[in-house]
């Protein structure tokens, strides 16, 4: 996942690579573009406390309520996936600055021997 700077503001665009292999390339792309709207909105909703320590079965039903699959014309199947791993990134990034916060607190208050 590779993130470039915009500006000097604190955006971030995030692009992800696929492959189409013997298909139709603008359905991919029209496909892409629907997940990525589906997946700004997750991490508009969930990517900050709202979903510490939760699985995504837990927000699963929560979020399908308020953006149904058909308000990003996808399919269950794709919206449903796409949901499950953008909950497991948003998971990944929080593991990852709980691991920051742990050595900063332990370069400056070390435990004794």
């Amino acid at each position: 996942m590779a993130r470039k700077r915009i500006d000097h503001k604190t955006e971030y665009a995030v692009t992800r690579i696929g492959y189409c292999v013997g298909g139709d390339i603008e359905k991919a792309r029209i496909m892409a573009h629907r997940s990525g709207r589906l997946r700004s909105d997750i991490w508009n909703k969930y990517g900050s406390l709202k979903c510490w320590g939760k699985s995504h079965q837990q927000l699963y039903k929560e979020f399908q309520k308020t953006n149904p699959p058909s308000l990003y014309d996808l399919p269950q199947k794709q919206w449903q996936k796409t949901f499950e791993r953008v909950i497991d990134d948003i998971h990944a990034v929080q593991e990852a600055a709980k691991v920051v916060v742990i050595r900063k607190i332990h370069k400056y208050f070390k435990p004794l021997k």
